[in-house]
């Protein structure tokens, strides 16, 4: 039956909104809402508190105990603390528990296993829907480190509908059995998001997932309105996003989602944008809502969001059920805003792209995007990345921090709130900040989603495919509205191990450039036959021929240029590139066989960390920055730390305190010493370095650093490796390749450059690192990626 519009509303809420504050001036006309309950406190804490327990079983002394839990694999003994998990297979210790009655998915969104320790445990879940006939469908495997086992199961896009079986597989190594106490599924009243905004005065519930799509979400329950307080700038609009919080969070007849306005402190509520959700047992997504408010402008309102169940009543038309629940989140409300009219004078937007494991001697000869941006902008061609790795270095360049400040040494570490983001200072000032990434130790969930009120999540496949990252991005780029500038980080991984883009760019790429292929073979071989044996290498194969890797890794250099030229090209066709400030660089390079690295970035050498770094000033700032012009080639070294102090220079923000690097408009300026001293730092913290382009020095910290493997005389293997206490020391002016180590030859100069390393970490103000919540999905995929633990 077709329903017809809302017609009447019964509320059930305080009358006032004292609780809700009422900012001033907004940033460059946008104010960002902060939604709160009638007593003013954050719903997303109040529904966070609920919890309703659909099953839980305590081991008791036997394996009944359990019920309707039973161990389809191995078995079960009884201990005073609980039951023993014991395995039949040989080799590797497994047992699996199975939980075959119904289970509406709507119900249950958490399964929590509370396990007794035991080496290498591992568990993996998997379900089945009663309306699909396929396998059943993993979420994930983790690690247990002695702490309950959570699986957060309505974060999974296909948990919905009926569940018929539920399956947990348990593995262990030999030695000590894990210990099962208890297991239970539950209802949480809402499961907060990702990088929720820091302060007292934010209420939200963080980056909330909806399959891959991220939004900065306020939950609601159906019936328990929301409020903000606005003063209306001129031409002000309200544009808000709503949807299910979960699959059949929503009653059968759906809900009505409502926003209302009235003058702050008044009586009567006007209704000024609507929509329907309907009730479904698919993933849920994101509906716009807009409403026009510059009737109010220049005035001080209340505004009221509210998501109700409806009554259809005899006429057809819709009633309202009254009465606030405050239990489970079921709609969200995303990045609430009120836009004004644009300044006069508008800022740039902001489109960052970063690519992985770049090279910048790859840049150039089969990169036209990347070739046409520096014509029509600025190239800096000593650029130097901050770190080897990818969470470190895009961690310095989203904060201006080094690693050792920011804390986040490794690709498993997480960046700390208390760290400033790029984002987070855009957002302030009335940005739309939006983010894409290839890979899952960038998403958010990490710390980088701090400042962003959209991310999208790495499609599974993006790590060798970045056409799902783009197009993401391209999408996200349709639907904004372009009312105020947008600040826009895309990522893409494709140049990184396993080499080579996909089937059919290679071969129109070859056909269009004329590059011919060398031999997969060559004797003799030029690939040691020993890099197969890691596991990470197996796409080496059958290539024994040196040059046919490098040729692969040209290639994912050059695919990934042609994602970055849809970008380019969709600016293009919104007319926006003309007022868009574009910055390109890589997170850092890649060794293809210097310095004893084969395919990888480990140490600190020019071919890991000497990056591209191309940036397009909007059409209006050309000539306005001292010394910016078409096609300027910048040799001044550089730092991708000096990113953000860059573009907060350029839209005219007040300077940020802390950031380490420099406004690239003083290098352009010839305001920057000639030889300024760059400071780099590995992975982990197991080497530090620095350069000023004169001397190149490298000093191992700690014990662990391996560079990689090569063949020793009678064709065993070894591996490279520098204890700590290592040092590297080279004539860069002269030996701009670091071919020539100086290090055994100068030890006073060593002595003299361990001291000022000293002297610089002195000076830093130190973030211990702390390690984030790593599933093994991604484990396995950091792995598979070639970091083994030391990133």
């Amino acid at each position: 039956m077709r329903c017809s519009p809302v017609v009447l509303l019964t509320l059930v809420c305080a009358s006032s909104v004292h609780s809700c504050a009422r900012p001033g001036e907004p940033a460059r006309g946008v104010i960002h809402l902060d939604l709160r309950l009638d007593d003013g406190r954050s719903s997303a804490e109040v529904l966070g508190a609920w919890e309703d327990v659909f099953e839980r079983r305590e081991a008791g002394a036997s394996a009944a105990s359990l019920a309707p839990w039973v161990v389809t694999r191995g078995e079960l003994s009884s201990v005073e603390e609980g039951l023993v998990l014991e395995s039949r297979d040989e080799g590797k210790q497994h047992a699996q528990l199975a939980y075959r009655e119904p289970i509406d998915a709507a119900r249950v969104d958490r399964l929590e296993l509370d396990l007794g320790p035991a080496p290498g445990l591992v568990l993996r879940l998997t379900w089945r829907r009663t309306d699909t006939a396929s396998s059943p469908l993993p979420l994930e495997r983790r690690f247990v480190r002695g702490e309950p086992a959570t699986f957060e199961l309505s974060r999974h896009p296909e948990w919905r509908g009926a569940i018929d079986e539920l399956l947990v597989d348990v593995s262990w190594d030999r030695g000590k059995n894990p210990v099962l106490r208890s297991i239970s599924l539950t209802a949480r009243g809402f499961q907060t998001g990702f990088e929720p905004l820091d302060g007292e005065a934010a209420s939200d519930g963080g980056l909330v997932p909806l399959g891959l799509d991220a939004l900065r979400a306020w939950p609601a329950d159906l019936g328990d309105p929301l409020l903000a307080g606005a003063l209306v700038p001129r031409g002000g609009r309200l544009s808000v996003s709503v949807a299910a919080a979960f699959a059949g969070a929503l009653p059968e007849q759906g809900a009505a989602c409502v926003v209302e306005v009235r003058e702050a402190e008044g009586r009567d509520w006007q209704r000024v944008a609507e929509v329907v959700l309907t009730a479904s047992t698919n993933a849920p997504a994101w509906k716009p809502l807009t409403a026009d408010l510059a009737e109010w402008g220049g005035r001080e309102i209340d505004l009221r969001f509210l998501a109700a169940e409806p009554i259809v009543l005899l006429d057809g038309s819709w009633q309202y059920t009254s009465g606030a629940r405050r239990e489970r989140a079921r709609v969200l409300w995303g990045e609430p805003l009120v836009i004004g009219d644009l300044p006069d004078d508008p800022r740039p937007n902001v489109l960052l792209v970063t690519l992985d494991t770049t090279r910048a001697d790859h840049v150039g000869d089969s990169t036209p995007t990347i070739d046409r941006l520096g014509r029509e902008g600025i190239t800096f061609e000593n650029a130097w990345s901050a770190c080897n790795a990818t969470t470190p270095s895009h961690a310095s360049i989203l904060t201006g921090l080094h690693v050792l400040e920011h804390g986040a040494t490794g690709n498993r570490n997480l960046l700390g709130a208390e760290h400033r983001t790029l984002a987070e200072e855009l957002r302030e000032e009335g940005f739309a900040t939006a983010a894409a990434v290839s890979v899952g130790h960038l998403q958010a969930g990490t710390g980088l989603g701090q400042g962003f009120d959209r991310f999208r999540q790495a499609h599974p496949e993006a790590n060798v495919e970045g056409r799902h990252t783009v197009e993401a991005a391209l999408g996200w780029l349709e639907e904004w509205d372009g009312d105020r500038p947008f600040f826009l980080w895309v990522h893409l991984f494709d140049p990184h191990t396993p080499y080579g883009p996909p089937a059919e760019f290679l071969e129109a790429w070859t056909a269009r450039t004329g590059i011919a292929a060398p031999p997969r073979e060559v004797t003799p071989e030029t690939v040691p036959a020993l890099m197969h044996e890691a596991s990470s290498m197996e796409w080496v194969e059958g290539i024994s021929n040196l040059e046919h890797v490098r040729f692969l890794y040209r290639a994912g250099v050059a695919y990934a240029d042609e994602l970055l030229g849809r970008l380019v090209g969709k600016l293009e066709d919104q007319d926006v590139l003309a007022r868009t400030l574009v910055l390109v660089t890589a997170d850092h390079g890649e060794a293809l066989s210097e310095h004893s690295v084969w395919f990888d970035h480990r140490g600190l050498f020019r071919e890991v960390m000497h990056v591209p770094l191309v940036m397009r000033l909007p059409d209006a700032m050309q000539g306005r920055v001292t010394g910016s012009g078409r096609d300027l080639r910048v040799d001044a070294r550089v730092s991708t730390l000096d990113i953000f102090p860059t573009v907060v220079s350029l839209l005219g923000l007040e300077p940020v305190r802390g950031v380490r690097g420099i406004d690239l408009t003083d290098v352009l300026a010839g305001r920057t010493e000639a030889d300024r001293r760059l400071w780099f730092e590995h992975s982990r913290i197991f080497q530090l370095g620095t350069s000023n382009g004169s001397e190149y020095f490298i000093t191992t910290v700690r014990d662990g650093m391996s560079y990689g493997p090569e063949s020793t005389e009678h064709g065993g293997r070894n591996w490279v490796s520098a204890p700590r206490g290592t040092h590297h020391l080279f004539d860069e002016s002269h030996d701009p390749r670091l071919a020539d180590d100086l290090a055994g030859d100068r030890p006073e100069r060593i002595a003299e450059l361990l001291k000022l390393v000293q002297g610089w970490r002195d000076g830093l103000e130190d973030t211990a690192p702390v390690t984030r919540d790593v599933s093994t999905d991604e484990e396995t995929r950091l792995q598979a990626m070639g970091y083994a633990g030391d990133d």
